[in-house]
């Protein structure tokens, strides 16, 4: 499944790979996702996954949020500037750049490679 979301909602359950091109101000909720997850850039909403059978790639997050669980792959997100970014279960966890915003984890059974604040 493809999507670009603006400001509405979109709710997943199954299905095999996942790309968003971007979220704005809406929410995304997928469940149970059968491979890789890809995520352009989040704006002001929020993007909650539980269950994905491959990696998650997240290029940016602004303001919102992203909510991981249960990924049997690795997490990558490219920069996050405000918003959050919460993974719960994932075979490894790598962040490269982060302004204000927070990365919290656990259950990450591999390599954990996060930036260095100032």
């Amino acid at each position: 499944m493809t999507a670009k979301v603006g400001s509405g909602d979109v709710e997943l359950d199954g299905g095999g790979a996942l790309k968003v091109l971007s979220i704005g101000s809406g929410d995304v909720k997928a469940r149970n996702v059968g491979g890789a997850a890809e995520v352009g850039s989040i704006g002001s909403g929020d993007f909650k996954l539980d269950g994905a059978r491959g990696d998650v790639k997240i290029g940016s997050i602004g303001s919102g949020d992203a909510e991981l669980r249960n990924v049997s792959g690795r997490v990558r997100a490219e920069s996050i500037g405000s918003g959050n970014l919460e993974v719960r279960g994932a075979g490894a966890l790598s962040v490269g750049s982060i302004g204000s915003g927070d990365v919290d984890h656990s259950g990450v059974t591999g390599q954990i490679d996060l930036p260095r604040r100032d």
